[in-house]
This record gives structure tokens, sequence and C-alpha cells, in this order.
């Protein structure tokens, strides 16, 4: 057992060289990832080996020295770090947000409203990841936790009134931002959402910055050739059909699943919204794809995606491309599932919101530990497995899976 502990040990030392101006801080924050580490599902106190280990733990979180950016920021380092040594030149960087409900913690304090009730309780997680164009998941990018205030529940019907900055909707800009920086120069990287993104400020900021997305609409916008932008995706002529995979559908209880697609595609120009406070020149230039099911399996509403970038979709192969890339949107969904199911985050047990925050952000990173070998194993099962992971970390999997103290043999040999 003592090979195990060195290799954790080994696979979490980032988190013991962050800058907390205190070593024991940094050194304590290891530990408890390791700890926590050993089965996600275990409450502290179950995780721990004793009283004394679980109330070092919850004397950390207290401390104000580690905060939530701190460990964000070694998280994204080492995805980052992934990204460059998978020699990837095009990322993907899913984001979705997911809630957390805390209702049965009454002692809490701090938590938020949230749903559809004012009596549910928890934390707002919106979190982006970065995957490539063929579902490699290389890590953690960015993640932001917040309580909604008692008196915003039910405001929704004047957010049309409201600056970006005042809405809740501003998490889709920050976490663009956020992803994309400290990314190298020669790496293309698009930010992928679903409905819920289909956001105009979204679409100009990235106009204005220079940034690249990928959004599925909701929005029937209005283009400068006064058409209505859903309705004119769906007059477009058939430029071609293409097969894609359906990921699972864990929610819905459906299965994957091969889909055959009819695949259209255009140029627009979309017209700023009148309430927006954009002047009338300050329109977006981008592209519409619409992808829409042929044949679906009976008792299966069939696939009717239209999607929103300003990657240029000049011909048929490029289009299905765009389609492609929305598929991979799903690994932030399943990422949440993790988080959610796996490593048990509605059974986290805190007084105080920010501590919880806290403990999603540990286990978000965990969860993501997961996800990145569950997706290597069905995607390349035959490829070495220091392709994804460290050597510690290879190892330390090897010694877990196998239940042995032995260290295993070469990379090249565990896939």
């Amino acid at each position: 057992m003592e090979g195990q502990a060195a290799q954790i040990e080994s696979a979490y030392g980032r988190y013991g060289l962050i800058e907390l101006g205190d070593k024991r801080l940094s050194k304590r924050l290891q530990k408890t990832m390791e700890t926590l580490h050993k089965d996600p599902k275990m409450s502290i106190c179950e995780a721990s080996k004793n009283r004394h280990e679980a109330k070092a733990i919850y004397r950390l979180l207290k401390n104000k020295k580690l905060t939530i950016d701190s460990i964000l920021e070694a998280s994204k380092a080492e995805t980052i770090e992934k990204i460059i040594e998978s020699g990837e030149k095009t990322v993907l960087l899913p984001q979705d947000t997911s809630e957390h409900d805390f209702t049965s913690l009454k002692a809490c304090e701090g938590l938020g409203v949230h749903g559809t009730q004012q009596t549910y309780r928890g934390i707002l997680d919106h979190s982006g990841i970065a995957v490539s164009p063929n579902g490699m998941v290389f890590g953690l990018m960015s993640k932001e936790l917040w309580v909604r205030p008692y008196e915003e529940h039910g405001k929704s019907n004047d957010r049309k009134k409201r600056a970006i900055t005042d809405k809740e909707s501003r998490k889709w800009l920050d976490t663009m931002d956020k992803s994309m920086n400290g990314l190298p120069e020669d790496i293309r990287a698009v930010t992928v959402c679903d409905r819920e993104g289909d956001v105009y400020e979204l679409f100009r900021k990235a106009q204005m910055d220079q940034k690249l997305y990928l959004v599925r609409m909701v929005q029937n916008r209005l283009t400068t050739e006064s058409e209505k932008l859903l309705d004119y995706a769906k007059s477009l002529e058939v430029g071609g059909t293409c097969i894609v995979q359906i990921p699972r559908d864990t929610r819905n209880n459906r299965k994957a699943r091969n889909a055959t697609l009819n695949i259209k595609y255009s140029q627009v120009t979309i017209k700023a919204p009148r309430n927006s406070g954009y002047g009338p020149n300050e329109n977006i230039t981008a592209w519409v794809v619409a992808a829409e099911e042929v044949d679906a399996p009976e008792g299966i509403e069939p696939i009717a995606w239209y999607l929103l970038t300003n990657v240029p979709v000049t011909n048929f192969e490029e289009a299905c491309e765009k389609v492609g890339w929305y598929v991979q949107r799903w690994k932030i969904e399943r990422f949440h599932y993790i988080l959610k199911n796996v490593c048990n985050v509605k059974k986290l047990q805190e007084r105080n919101a920010e501590r919880l925050m806290k403990l999603i952000v540990i286990d978000s990173i965990i969860a993501m530990t997961i996800m990145k070998l569950m997706y290597l194993s069905r995607a390349s099962p035959d490829i070495p497995c220091d392709i994804i992971f460290e050597e510690e970390e290879w190892q330390l999997l090897y010694m877990l899976a196998n239940g042995t103290t032995n260290f295993p043999p070469s990379a090249a040999n565990n896939t």
C-alpha cells in the first residue's frame, strides 16, 4: 500500500505547490485531494482515516487563503499542458450550467434560490471544459459558482430590459473569455453552447474580439434581408447527407445511436435586436448550419439542430465538421452527470455555502479525471495511456484497477 500512497501523492503534487502564502496549506490541499480521491462517493468523515484528518480538511475549507480561483488556476494550467502535448490545433470549449440542490441542508448559511420554487436552496454552477474535435477530453478550463438572491426569483420577465452585465447570461461571455485566456495563439479555440447560449451579446463580443463560437439557435432573429433566421435555415436546399453518432441520453434513458442528417448551410448577416442598445450598423456576419434527421426511429423525436457559427462554412464537408463539433458538446453534460452522480456532490455536508463551493471545485477535478479515463477507453482503447496521463497518474490507476502494490510495466503495455 505504500507504493499506492506514493503514486497518489505524485498525481496531486501540482496542488501542493499552489501559492497560498503558507506551504502547509497547499500541502493540506494536496493531502485532501488524495483522501477524497480514494472513493469520490464517500463523505469527508468516511474518506478520512481518523477524526484528526477530517478536522484538518474542515479547517482547510474554512481558511480564507484557500480560494476557488487558486484551485482552478492550477487545474487550468494542467489542462493547457495536455492540449499542447496532444498537438491538436483545434480545441472545442463546451460550456453549460448546472444546479446543485442543497435544500436539505437547513443549517447551511449563504445558499440561494434555484429552480422553479422559491423554497429550493442551492448553488449554481457554470463550467467550461476543453475537448478535441474527435472527443478527447483535456480537462477543466473555467468554473463559476454563485448563489441567486431570493429577491431575484421570478424576475426573468424583465430580463430583456436589463444590460448583459446585470443578467446571469453574462456567464456565457465571461466563460468564453476565461476558457480562451492562456491558450497558445496557434490553437483555434471554439466556444460551443447549447440553446441557452444563444445570446446576441456573445456573438457581438466574439466578432469584436476575434473569438470563435458554435451555438445552437433558439431565437428566430431577423437577418438584414428581413427574413427570420430559423425560418431561413429551414428553407435552405439540402447540400448532402451525413451520419453522426448521437451520445447516450442518460436523463431520457436513451441509448447511443447513429442518425442520418440532411445538411444545409449558408452565410447570413443578423440584425441587432431592437432593445439591445446596439446601433443599426452593429450587425453580425456568421454562417448557419441546419442538421435535420431523416427516418428517425419510432418513438424518438427527430433531430433538428440549427447552428450558428463565425467559423467559415464554405462547403458541405465544413458544414458536417460543425455538426460533429456540436455533438462533442455532450461532454459538458456528461461531466456534470459524473460530478453529481459519481462524485455525489448532492450529498456534501457543510454549514457554509462558500465552503461547499470549494468542495464542489475539488470534486470537479476528480470528476474530470474519471471522465478523461472513461472516454479514452471508449474512443482509443489501444493507444498508450501516457498520451493522456502523467507517469504517476497511469501507474496509480493501474495499481488501483489491479489491486496490487507492484509498479506496472511500461505505458505501451497499459492502454
